[in-house]
């Protein structure tokens, strides 16, 4: 997705629907650059799960694992993901 964004002209959004199972996911594909993500399999499985209120459910879910994952990745906001967060080399040399 990265090299993506780099040849995207920046009036472009960039949505993401590969592989969002999880909060994690979500701040990956922002860091990568992503306007937004989308969600429609984990929908459809709490669909499944639970009808109707497996849905809102499944939200609820995916946005305390995304809190989660920004306050353990130190970002308070999605606009403060970026690359840096998924380059181990980068945070280590950080930490000194």
């Amino acid at each position: 997705m990265f090299a993506c964004m780099t040849r995207t002209p920046a009036r472009h959004q960039v949505s993401s629907d590969i592989a969002i199972r999880r909060g994690t996911d979500i701040v990956k594909a922002m860091a990568l650059g992503a306007s937004a993500v989308l969600v429609g399999r984990p929908a459809v499985w709490g669909l499944a799960h639970a009808g109707a209120a497996g849905v809102p459910h499944m939200l609820r879910l995916l946005r305390d694992e995304l809190e989660i994952a920004m306050a353990l990745t130190g970002c308070a906001t999605l606009a403060e993901a970026s690359p840096a967060l998924l380059d181990a080399d980068a945070i280590a040399d950080s930490r000194g």
